[in-house]
């Protein structure tokens, strides 16, 4: 079967955000900016200092860096290099054109080198993307193939013409509760959807949330983590895979996961989108891992109260150190969202 040619089905229209709320610009009446550190630049030295370890940069679209593919070079002799559209710390990614089907992809190269490293790395890379090439949902971004040309490792994915979910939580003020729980419950059944395949996704974070043009929310970068995760849940650089802020503790502490890591993950995010800010900060990361598994987060009833006790009570029990007492997987989760809502 040419899984280039397939197309997830399209989005129920009850489950799309509603028109005027496609674009950062359009929800918030300001210019989205790069939120500014106004930590004194003290502080700023010591977090400097004392980091050990390190969390993907981004980059902006259409920005270009010496080692990246320019415009207008054909990859892999297949796909026409037309911008890049993202980076983070497993590779960066571009629009291309697929010069055999003459559709646009999105294809990522990987910093991962799969023939190097750790025994089985290359056949893992292949077991996970295999994996996710099995989730044809709505709400996941589809993958496609994967390939090697001149020892660069790649990914070719669907193309999503849209926004990340990071864009809107830039704004300087929370976004509206209804619009939380639209953008929730289709993060919830794109996971739900991995988990009924017995895929984790290892690093739900708002980087990996994306928004198309027509309101669909869709996940993406399924088994990525994974290829990068050592034994211990850290490269040889010291790279936490996921990323600190969105790990449950028990990939904090390099332990086997399951579904209800990514219930803790899709709990930090849910806090953040809800009470714009995240359950646990410092300028330290080590700090930051470590709250993950020894300190409470503030209810974020307390932030904010309109969203009610049961809300809340959704919010912690994702939160919850032991995964025996979270929700088991996506799909319980997403049941008691809608519970909530039907209410």
């Amino acid at each position: 079967m040419n899984t280039h040619a397939m197309r997830a089905p399209r989005a129920a229209a009850e489950d799309r955000l509603p028109v005027h709320l496609l674009s950062p610009a359009a929800l918030i009446p300001f210019p989205l900016r790069r939120p500014v550190d106004q930590r004194p630049p003290a502080a700023k030295a010591t977090a400097s200092a004392t980091a050990t370890l390190r969390m993907p940069e981004e980059c902006g679209r259409g920005e270009f860096f010496d080692s990246d593919l320019l415009p207008g070079t054909l990859f892999a002799n297949r796909y026409l290099i037309e911008q890049v559209i993202g980076r983070g710390g497993m590779g960066t990614v571009y629009r291309a054109t697929d010069r055999e089907l003459e559709e646009t992809v999105a294809i990522k190269t990987l910093t991962v080198n799969c023939s190097e490293g750790s025994p089985g790395l290359l056949g893992r890379f292949k077991r996970e993307i295999r994996m996710a090439r099995r989730i044809t949902h709505r709400n996941v971004v589809r993958t496609y193939d994967y390939g090697q040309s001149n020892q660069t490792y790649f990914i070719s994915m669907e193309y999503v013409s849209g926004f990340m979910l990071s864009e809107l939580l830039a704004s300087s003020s929370p976004l509206p509760c209804r619009l939380v729980m639209r953008i929730a419950r289709q993060i919830c059944l794109g996971l739900q959807a991995a988990h009924e395949e017995g895929i984790i996704h290892r690093d739900i974070k708002p980087q990996n949330v994306l928004i198309d043009q027509k309101g669909s929310v869709k996940l993406m970068d399924f088994g990525l983590a994974r290829l990068a995760e050592g034994s211990d849940g850290l490269t040889a650089a010291g790279l936490i895979i996921g990323t600190p802020h969105y790990m449950s503790p028990e990939q904090v502490q390099g332990e086997t996961l399951d579904a209800r890591s990514d219930v803790y993950s899709f709990g930090v995010l849910l806090y953040e989108m809800l009470c714009h800010r995240r359950p646990f900060a410092s300028p330290l990361l080590g700090a930051i891992l470590a709250a993950h598994v020894n300190e409470a987060p503030r209810p974020p009833i307390e932030w904010r109260p309109e969203i009610g006790s049961e809300l809340d009570r959704i919010v912690l029990r994702c939160l919850t150190k032991r995964p025996v007492d979270r929700y088991d997987d996506a799909g319980e989760l997403l049941r008691e969202l809608d519970r909530l809502q039907s209410a």
